[in-house]
């Protein structure tokens, strides 16, 4: 317990947009209640509230806001095999799930307003056995690689909360 509100501590210090006691106590008990075993907070849509970036022990990753008095959980998907990196714009207030495995890599991308995320882009590619051929998809349609590439590699170029 003293070790987790150290580490908020340090987190509220680096960031320039404070975190309220009231917010920060319950993240923490919302982390001990769904067995989160890392997080980390930033303010993604710059509204004053940090948002909570989260995995749990059961590879779970991702993003809760704190509102009306409540933790509530944004988004998550179930990490996959690859590292569970969250990306976030803080100009476009948007925040980017990824899950990646040896069948292709999926992208799920929000928009964070009023303390709601709506979901407005998937990326998909997919790898096919055993020819190992790949199908490339933004949107829910099939799309070139190049047109995947543009726009995936667009999101990294956003901040990146590594939950390693």
């Amino acid at each position: 317990m003293k070790k987790r509100v150290s580490i908020i501590l340090v987190l509220m210090l680096l960031f320039s947009v404070p975190v309220s006691a009231d917010s920060t106590t319950a993240y923490q008990k919302y982390g001990r209640s769904h067995s989160i075993s890392k997080y980390t907070l930033a303010d993604i849509d710059q509204d004053g509230t940090k948002e909570m970036f989260f995995l749990t022990k059961s590879y779970k990753y991702g993003v809760c806001t704190y509102k009306g008095g409540k933790v509530k959980k944004l988004a998550s998907v179930n990490l996959g095999k690859y590292y569970p990196f969250i990306y976030y714009d803080t100009g476009r207030h948007q925040f980017a799930l990824t899950n990646s495995d040896t069948g292709g890599a999926r992208y799920w991308i929000y928009t964070l307003k009023g303390g709601k995320a709506k979901l407005v882009k998937t990326m998909k590619s997919e790898r096919r056995y055993p020819s190992h051929d790949y199908s490339f998809y933004v949107n829910g349609k099939k799309t070139t690689e190049a047109a995947f590439r543009k726009a995936y590699q667009a999101v990294f170029k956003w901040k990146c909360v590594d939950l390693r």
